[in-house]
């Protein structure tokens, strides 16, 4: 087997490779950049825009757009989906999600290893992010969920991490978990979710250790901390759209003239009603039964071929046998866990990784049940993480239970990579738009 330092350069090979394959193609705007195209542009030409995001997954964007010298106050906004745009300031706005993408491999390696102290485990459950189609090709262009992904686990990770080191480290490393929940949810509201799984981390760490006023204390810092953050996005957001622009007609009359709290109040109100009060429906969207088993795939661009075999086309479909798995794991996961409570048995299993990551499923997947308006697949990506962990945990304990041999375990490991490039190779041609 590789060591840990070999098996991380690996890879992180294998996840610039697959993300930097055949990058910034198409050099047109692809779904939804038409909509975070055009906020990214705003910050450069100072003009106010409405969001129902938080402002910081777009702030982000625009940092590395100025960083690399991108023209996109000068260019034409950004109009539909198949419109030519220029290829380097596409690549600059499309380059920080893609370096998220390539460092969320190596973070779920580490936190895997970390929670379930497996090796097996951690390869698993990276080697499936790995190769999932759907969270590519989200991350090689300028969309929020890789942000989203990648703060929120880092979140998680930083507070684990916190548990049993000298009082210094402990409190820098609950301070950055406090700054990375905060960074989460300022970019999308649904990273809410993970104040509930620092909170259950925060639980477990009480339970085992009876110290209430560091629980208090801790549980405090974070969540402080990341109000903190989240408010000072929205200062930056303020004064940086100066001038009266499209977003102006969703705000009150006064709003340019108010303070900063009557401006944070009112924006993040309308940001709620605007998000409930979406009622327009979309050809791809889905509901949440479809997304456990990889259905309704999200059409996100094609190129319009001169004959049927020169036919270009991306479209959001996760590698089935990654979903699939992932689903499975939660079902078998619950029965394991209701066996254990039950005979207390096997002894080996451990009762606490299993519910973490199932409370962690369902807490972002049952919140979408009761809502109305349309959703998508990429809205179960923070439970389909949770998921990915899961099967990872099982698949990790039952090779060590059943297998006793290292020849064994390598056949059984191969026999899953097989599985997941195969399934990975199945719609690659749909996840690069070759």
């Amino acid at each position: 087997m590789f060591s840990k330092k070999s098996l991380l350069i690996i890879l992180l090979a294998l996840a610039i490779i697959t993300r930097f394959f055949y990058f910034n193609h198409p050099a047109e705007v692809v779904f939804d950049e038409v909509h975070f195209g055009s906020f990214v542009r705003a910050y450069f030409t100072h003009e106010y825009y409405f969001d129902i995001h938080p402002p910081l997954g777009k702030l982000l964007i625009a940092g590395m757009a100025k960083i690399g010298k991108t023209n996109v106050a000068s260019q034409e906004d950004f109009s539909k989906i198949g419109q030519g745009y220029d290829a380097h300031d596409l690549f600059m706005l499309r380059l920080l999600p893609v370096i998220a993408s390539i460092l969320f491999v190596l973070l779920i390696y580490l936190l895997v290893l970390f929670l379930t102290k497996l090796p097996i485990a951690a390869f698993a459950a990276s080697f499936m992010v790995l190769f999932d189609n759907s969270l590519i090709v989200q991350s090689r262009i300028a969309l929020l969920d890789i942000f989203l992904l990648f703060f929120g686990f880092l979140a998680i990770y930083l507070f684990l991490l916190s548990e049993n080191k000298n009082s210094k480290q402990k409190w820098f490393l609950i301070i950055l978990s406090g700054l990375s929940l905060g960074t989460c949810y300022s970019i999308k509201w649904t990273g809410f979710s993970m104040i509930f799984a620092i909170g259950l981390l925060a639980l477990y760490q009480l339970f085992k250790n009876k110290k209430w006023k560091e629980f208090f204390i801790k549980l405090i810092t974070v969540y402080i901390l990341s109000f903190i953050l989240y408010t000072a996005v929205f200062a930056i957001h303020f004064s940086l759209l100066k001038d009266p622009g499209p977003g102006n007609a969703y705000m009150s009359q006064n709003f340019k003239e108010e303070t900063f709290a009557k401006k944070f109040y009112e924006l993040n109100e309308k940001m709620f009603f605007y998000n409930k009060g979406i009622t327009s429906s979309h050809p791809f969207q889905s509901k949440w039964y479809h997304w456990p088993i990889n259905q309704k795939p999200i059409f996100y661009w094609q190129k319009n071929p001169v004959d049927l075999n020169d036919k270009q086309e991306i479209w959001l479909m996760g590698n089935l046998t990654v979903w699939l798995m992932a689903s499975l794991a939660v079902v078998v996961g619950f029965f394991m866990i209701l066996i254990k409570l039950i005979f207390k048995k096997p002894k080996d299993f451990s009762l606490f990784i299993p519910s973490f990551l199932i409370a962690g499923w369902l807490a972002n997947f049952l919140p979408f049940i009761p809502i109305n308006r349309p959703l998508f697949m990429y809205s179960y990506f923070l439970a389909l993480i949770f998921s990915i962990m899961l099967f990872a945990y099982l698949f990790a304990y039952l090779i060590k239970k059943l297998f006793d041999s290292k020849n064994k375990k390598r056949i059984v490991l191969s026999l899953f990579i097989l599985v997941i490039v195969l399934g990975f190779l199945f719609c690659a041609n749909l996840t690069y738009g070759i």
